[in-house]
């Protein structure tokens, strides 16, 4: 089992993904899982698929990712769950531990949001919701009620709610690419789409193989 620190590199600017972290005093509240399960010690473990282009088939990589709630930390007065990642088999993907892992996340009446205050996933409204600034648009996410269900090679994962994140270019287009992720209430995510925003086509699928969620 290989635990790679968080890293980001200049092409990340073109994914969807945000990635941070953040070191403050650490306090232990009064925990409750919620609706995504948010709760130290909880972990979740993913197949994940990187798409080839030319077959128009998602293809198994040889690794899982592993998240973990490992601990808490304190922001501004708010609780956040640190979440740390580990890849387990062959090959690197700094990416996709990026996805997963290395970041601090807490429910805000039902919000899922970073440590800078960045809104990361909703269940609570269809309306859009910015995401970030970036050099090339606006990113924005947007809770799609009518989606309760997604295929995954794994097979279809259904009770999830889904939530899209896209680009507005400076030009007014939205992006050809869209990223989606699909959680289930008390279990957290389920499955997760990562893609450019320049293409069409998806990058990385990350499907739940396995989770352990802690009991109160």
């Amino acid at each position: 089992m290989t635990k790679i620190s968080f890293f980001f590199f200049a092409i990340s600017i073109l994914f969807f993904t945000s990635c941070s972290n953040d070191d403050d005093t650490t306090e232990m509240p009064e925990e409750e899982a919620g609706y995504f399960a948010l709760k130290v010690g909880n972990s979740w473990t993913y197949n994940v698929y990187r798409y080839n282009i030319s077959s128009m088939e998602y293809e198994a990589q040889d690794f899982l990712v592993t998240g973990t709630i490992t601990d808490t930390e304190t922001i501004n007065g708010e609780t956040y769950y640190k979440f740390e990642s580990t890849l387990i088999g062959e090959g690197t993907c700094d990416i996709c531990l990026n996805v997963i892992g290395n970041k601090s996340l807490r429910d805000s009446l039902g919000y899922l949001i970073d440590s800078n205050g960045v809104p990361r996933f909703t269940k609570e409204t269809t309306e859009p919701y910015l995401v970030r600034v970036e050099q090339f648009g606006e990113v924005y996410g947007e809770y799609d009620a009518t989606v309760n269900a997604v295929e995954t090679p794994l097979g279809e994962f259904e009770n999830v709610d889904y939530n899209k994140s896209y680009a507005i270019l400076e030009d007014g287009s939205i992006s050809a690419g869209t990223e989606k992720m699909y959680y289930r209430d008390g279990e957290g995510l389920q499955v997760r789409v990562i893609s450019l925003v320049s293409s069409p086509d998806p990058f990385y699928m990350f499907a739940l193989a396995e989770s352990t969620i802690v009991e109160n």
